[in-house]
């Protein structure tokens, strides 16, 4: 099968948070399943928006932080899909990243 990224995919399992812009500030707990040098590739319980504008943040303390420097990014949902085979309630997802660093998600708090 032909790979069609346009960025090579890092693996890693790194606890973060996601809040959307939209209505709701509910934090959601998450976990960043690979990156990439324009995004993310993520695991959430609950469905995301296609086109929804979002902040994502991986705590400054994380243990074992893959991730460096990523801190708190702004991103877009490029795609969000149901993930029946590790839970009815998992949900797989593709962030694009925006540019910014979001001041108004809290660094420190995992849902």
């Amino acid at each position: 099968m032909q790979e069609k990224r346009r960025w090579p995919r890092a693996a890693c399992r790194e606890r973060c948070i996601v809040q959307a812009y939209a209505e709701s500030p509910t934090l959601r707990g998450a976990m960043i399943l690979n990156s990439s040098r324009q995004g993310f590739g993520i695991e959430t319980d609950a469905p995301l928006q296609d086109g929804e504008r979002v902040m994502i943040g991986i705590p400054d303390r994380a243990a074992g932080m893959s991730l460096p420097g990523v801190g708190r990014r702004v991103g877009r949902m490029r795609w969000c899909s149901p993930r029946p085979e590790s839970s009815p309630r998992r949900y797989a997802a593709g962030i694009e990243i925006l540019g910014g660093v979001s001041e108004q998600l809290p660094p420190t708090h995992l849902a």
